[in-house]
């Protein structure tokens, strides 16, 4: 929409086939995680620049380096980070330079902004809520030095940056210049998410128009997305047009994910789709393309090998850019959508972790981030273990044809059949067998017909790969790879031997004309250490040689850092192409980018490229920046100078109004031989609400990841619904999804951008709320949000009361109260209220529900001390307060008895 300005923005990440990761990723090693118990509770004052921020602060283990809530101490200094106890991971982004931060247990692993922190057995604790990382290995992640006061159980905190919570305050302390005004213990709230029948589709809606004063042409486009339920999978749809406002794309899907490989019965399979899809990958040979078809995989989700490159696909809608990050290093990017989506094709990945990171900028300022982890291995399964797939499609034929008569544009084989399986077995844990078979038209339209065999398999920590396929109209190819670490370097090299005229498309530097006879590969992956940082680099060098004598070389570098809180990001891009009958062509060009974030307000991104060979000079410098005026408004400015042959320099402006139901952004664009642009956009959802049963506006985003519909009410009759009479609770606040949520007077909240994912966490914070003896779910509810989906969550809240109990002995006919006793108040159908007495034998329990509850020993501590009640104790709580009273006497038998 911005003209040549968002162009310059992308070309930082121009498709580069084979560029690789930059960060060393060693084999994962599984952590075993700590857990506690209640005896190792300890709760620290949390004091920041010398105010307390909590008075109570649960960790748990020694005082001198306790076990700390990553979560919960993410939350109270509103950093930006997801704690994931299900998957045993902690993800986010920190600091005003967005470097990224990821925790994984599972593999044994912490980074942060590039920068390997060893994690060792007894570092780390988990709960069902919650994970726990020794002080001292907190402050080497977070941008804190933290010192422990064991004698008065206190946390000292120091930024090494400034923190968002510490740019709110200072805010809010201007503001009121100006004016002149002076984690839970329990699991989480888990919400079901069945696929259904049929349910109402949500549909995301965006519109654009702009009239040019140089061609004098008003643009109209849309995008029309869509998601829901049916016949129990989830469906897509999309529906776009071209610049004159007629539709021009179409695609539908249906599809099915199960972790657990509870698909089509005795297959097993783990991911089923039909519809507009995409074939899998084979080692050699033919590439994944798009056509109408099913196809399914029992694989794995989430795994891949280090030998096969993999290819990214998502929504992108109209104005929207998109930056990928493989191992925190600028990978690649794409500003201008291919049928309403971004790909990107052949991404290389180190063995061990990958942490892929997808932000897309939107034209209103806006900055949404996914993280997707990979796994990658050498290929091997274990022993036993088989696994196959399938795609079968149209080759390049949509279900829906808007235009029937359009000639074929990707080549003469478009609209036959593309079938492509492969299959592997475990036979050893050190050695897998893997074998395929495909049937497709190439590009020229010739009917291909080939099958594979190979094996991958370790020897002395080296992932090793062999690959043979024979293509029976004609052509082989022999491939061999190894992967390893050596002196810290990662390191994936391959060579394929081709002969016959082999038509391999997933070699980047195959042209469609001329014979491959080889191809040789090599990635280096490592880190420097430089800057007081670690500086992730990633080299790649692919070479191919053709039939008739000629060759093409093609090179990349690529590093990210941060330098003075600022995301750097640089990259090479070198080829060279030599032919038999012409001169050799050589170019080397540079990109620069760079990101930040100034007192959490201005979002400032900049890039520069340059031509470094045959000529060296400036090829375009462009720079933006996005402020939110407010919670409802924001500003975008941006300015761009061409220094290429076609010389030009542009300004642009745009004011983005954020509204409950939608985005509306009114922008201008001016350059000095262009002319200049005016233009409109407007993008909305339409959903349905399932609390309120009926369709309402909404922000876009409901058709491309999941939503949620909230209401917290006073839950009089305790069954969990918001019943006629019951009161509304305002003033909850929702924190994971797009934005900040807070229930209004009816108490209702909609929440979108919830993502697509296995599991999400939505944080409810009812503290605020101006109420004694309240009660709540717990705070930390449990998704598995899915495009079209919208969840209902009735968030019941109780009136509690405080229930005082004395446990005594009889000593002497005299009652002595007796400490450190842990009791309980047990109920049929909750969960245990636990206590633990005084020195006097007193105990309080909180937040006790209306209901008659029975008084209960601990049993491991009973037993133990061979400790029983004398008689039954019971009390009942209602509206009006606890009736009867706790007063309980313990005997003591056995050896242990006074």
């Amino acid at each position: 929409m911005f003209g040549s300005v968002s162009v310059l923005l992308a070309a930082v990440a121009a498709p580069a086939p084979a560029a690789a990761p930059a960060l060393i990723v060693t084999q994962a090693r599984s952590i075993e995680a700590r857990t506690f118990s209640q005896d190792e509770l300890l709760l620290f004052a949390v004091r920041l620049d010398g105010a307390t921020i909590t008075e109570t602060l649960g960790a748990y283990g020694d005082t001198t380096d306790p076990f700390l809530p990553v979560g919960e101490l993410a939350r109270l200094l509103e950093l930006d980070v997801t704690v994931s106890p299900a998957d045993q991971r902690a993800t986010g982004t920190l600091g005003e330079s967005r470097r990224s931060l990821m925790v994984d247990l599972a593999a044994g692993i912490a980074r942060s902004g590039g920068r390997n922190v060893p994690l060792q057995e007894g570092d780390v604790g988990i709960s069902p809520t919650e994970i726990y990382l020794r002080a001292s290995v907190a402050e080497k992640l977070l941008p804190l030095r933290i010192h422990v006061d064991a004698e008065d159980l206190e946390l000292q905190l120091t930024a090494t940056e400034t923190l968002p919570i510490q740019a709110a305050a200072e805010r809010e302390k201007r503001r009121q210049q100006l004016s002149g005004a002076g984690s839970e213990g329990r699991p989480p709230f888990r919400i079901p998410s069945p696929y259904a029948m049929l349910s109402q589709p949500a549909v995301d809606v965006a519109l654009e128009t702009g009239h040019d004063s140089l061609t004098g042409l008003t643009t109209r486009r849309y995008d029309i997305r869509a998601a829901g339920d049916v016949l129990h999978t989830g469906f897509t749809g999309y529906l776009g047009s071209d610049d004159t406002g007629h539709a021009s794309t179409a695609r539908i899907k249906f599809d099915r994910r199960s972790r657990d490989g509870a698909l089509l019965g005795p297959l097993h399979a783990t991911y089923a789709a039909a519809g507009d899809v995409y074939t899998p990958l084979m080692p050699v040979g033919p590439r994944s393309a798009s056509g109408r078809g099913f196809s399914f995989t029992t694989a794995p989700l989430g795994q891949a090998s280090v030998f096969q490159r993999i290819t990214l696909r998502g929504e992108l809608p109209i104005g929207y850019e998109v930056e990928l990050y493989v191992n925190d290093v600028l990978r690649s990017g794409q500003r201008i959508p291919v049928e309403g989506r971004y790909e990107f094709v052949d991404v290389p990945l180190s063995r061990g972790v990958n942490v892929l990171r997808i932000v897309l900028y939107g034209p209103q300022g806006e900055r949404t981030e996914q993280t997707r982890i990979i796994n990658v291995g050498g290929g091997e399964l274990e022993r036993g273990k088989a696994t196959f797939e399938l795609g079968v499609v149209q080759q390049n034929r949509s279900v829906i044809e808007l235009d029937p008569t359009v000639e074929p544009t990707a080549g003469k084989g478009d609209g036959g059949l593309r079938l492509v399986a492969n299959a592997a077995y475990g036979l050893r844990d050190t050695l897998t067998l893997v074998g395929g078979a495909a049937l497709y038209p190439d590009f020229s339209g010739r009917q291909r017909e080939v099958v594979t065999a190979g094996a991958r398999g370790s020897l002395f920590g080296i992932a090793l790969l062999g690959d043979y396929a024979h293509d029976f109209a004609g052509g082989s190819a022999a491939s061999l790879g190894a992967a390893a670490q050596i002196s810290g370097v990662s390191v994936t090299a391959r060579e394929i031997e081709y002969s016959g005229g082999f038509v391999d498309e997933n070699n980047a530097l195959f042209d469609g004309v001329r014979a491959l006879a080889r191809f040789s590969s090599i990635d280096l992956n490592f880190s420097l250490s430089a800057f007081r940082s670690a500086i992730p680099i990633s080299l790649d060098a692919q070479r191919s040689q053709f039939a008739d004598g000629g060759s093409n070389w093609i090179g990349f570098a690529r590093a990210s850092t941060v330098f003075a809180r600022t995301l750097v990001s640089a990259g090479l891009d070198y080829r060279r192409d030599r032919l038999p009958t012409a001169a050799t062509s050589e170019q080397l060009t540079a990109d620069l980018a760079a990101a930040r974030y100034f007192a959490y307000k201005w979002q400032i991104r900049a890039v520069a490229n340059l031509d470094v060979a045959p000529r060296t000079r400036l090829a375009a410098l462009a720079i933006t920046a996005d402020r939110s005026l407010s919670n409802s408004t924001g500003l975008r400015l941006g300015v761009g100078r061409n220094f290429g042959p076609a010389k030009d320099f542009d300004a642009q402006a745009a004011l983005v109004f954020r509204l409950p139901f939608a985005d509306l952004s009114l922008n201008g664009d001016y350059a000095i031989k262009a002319g200049w642009r005016l233009g409109m956009r407007l993008a909305f959802g339409i959903a349905r609400d399932p609390l309120m049963s009926r369709t309402r506006l909404t922000r876009p985003g409901v058709a491309s990841g999941g939503s949620a519909s909230f209401v917290a009410f006073m839950d009089r009759n305790g069954n969990g619904a918001f019943d006629i009479g019951e009161q509304p609770v305002p003033g909850v606040v929702l924190d994971g999804g797009e934005r900040q949520a807070i229930t209004d007077r009816d108490g209702r909240a909609f929440v979108t951008g919830l993502g697509d994912n296995a599991t999400t966490t939505l944080h409810a914070n009812s503290d605020a709320i101006d109420a004694f003896f309240v009660g709540s779910p717990p705070q930390d509810i449990e998704l598995s949000p899915r495009p079209g989906k919208v969840l209902a969550i009735p968030y019941a809240l109780n009136l509690s009361e405080e229930v005082f109990a004395h446990i005594w002995l009889d000593v002497g006919g005299k009652r002595t109260g007796v400490a450190a006793v842990r009791i309980r108040l047990a109920r049929e159908g909750s969960p245990p209220i636990l206590a633990t007495t005084e020195y006097d034998g007193s105990a309080l329990f909180e937040n006790v529900r209306p209901g008659t509850y029975q008084l209960e020993l601990d049993a491991d501590q009973a037993k133990r001390l061979h400790m029983r009640l004398a008689t039954g104790a019971s009390v009942t709580v209602g509206d009006d307060g606890p009736r009867g009273e706790l007063n309980a006497e313990i005997k003591f038998e056995g050896p242990d008895a006074p």
